[in-house]
């Protein structure tokens, strides 16, 4: 798939899934705009890719238009932007701190929220925004509840701006990797995970096509890939009702509660299910 003249920011690209998302997008012919907080080697990415950089934390809003601009600079305009930017501060929730909450909310979902802004407004029209997104939003992971918190906004962001920008041939998808990061360093180590995370390298051509004009017709989804396996999950949706003409008593309340078959439960994939199994150990 050529991607020629396609211009594209990737934020967090300096490592990990974000540059292998960057060089992937450079190699197919787009026009990458790489970020990471680290000047020096988000310059020598830059470099190594034929890309251009913009060094800063997508948290500071100066940081986040500035990576648009520098596409628009440079490039002449936008036509994508890849969220990826991302941080933990893992903890049991009984020990976690505000700040802890705070740092990533503010990376994830503030720095998701800025940059898209940003390109929408430089752009307007026919833009394709691709959020990186977590199983941890989908199905809960221990010690991540900050994380879980910041990546499940992140898909509410993803629907709600479907729904907005959709008329306007504003594209947003979300995309959960289930690869082997940095980040994912602890959880990998735990068996039975390790065979269900496949490296950076093997997700990158998902967001190469969700960049790409081919992909016009798919929006406002959750997508997982490891390389092998591409799954789309479902998006909330009622599982029980009941409606009665007057008020509900306690009474009511507690019938239709008491009936287990009408809650729902969560539902993890392979990583959620042998992650749960070994942090029961």
């Amino acid at each position: 798939m050529s991607l020629d003249g396609l211009r594209v920011v990737v934020t967090g690209s300096t490592r990990g899934l974000g540059r292998a998302f960057a060089a992937d997008l450079a190699r197919r012919g787009a026009r990458v705009v790489v970020n990471g907080v680290d000047p020096e080697r988000c310059a020598a990415t830059a470099a190594d890719l034929g890309a251009v950089a913009r060094a800063g934390s997508v948290a500071d809003e100066a940081v986040a238009r500035g990576l648009v601009q520098t596409c628009v600079e440079h490039h002449g305009g936008i036509d994508a932007v890849v969220n990826n930017a991302g941080i933990v501060r893992d903890a049991m929730f009984k020990r976690m701190t505000a700040g802890a909450l705070d740092e990533v909310i503010a990376v994830h979902l503030r720095g998701t929220f800025l940059v898209t802004q940003a390109a929408v407004q430089a752009m307007g029209e026919g833009l394709s925004v691709v959020n990186v997104t977590s199983g941890t939003a989908l199905y809960g992971l221990v010690g991540q509840s900050n994380y879980g918190a910041a990546k499940g906004g992140i898909n509410a962001l993803t629907r709600a701006l479907t729904v907005e920008l959709g008329r306007r041939g504003v594209r947003v998808n979300s995309l959960y990797p289930r690869a082997r990061t940095d980040m994912t360093v602890g959880v990998a180590e735990h068996p039975g995970i390790a065979a269900h995370l496949g490296d950076a390298e093997a997700v990158a051509p998902l967001v190469s096509y969700l960049v790409s004009p081919a992909s016009a017709h798919v929006a406002g989804q959750v997508l997982a890939f490891d390389g092998r396996e591409l799954t789309v999950w479902t998006h909330p949706a009622p599982a029980a009702s009941e409606r009665r003409d007057g008020p509900w008593s306690l009474e009511d309340v507690q019938a239709m509660l008491a009936d287990e078959a009408k809650l729902e439960p969560l539902h993890p994939d392979a990583i959620g299910i042998a992650s749960w199994e070994a942090f029961r150990r």
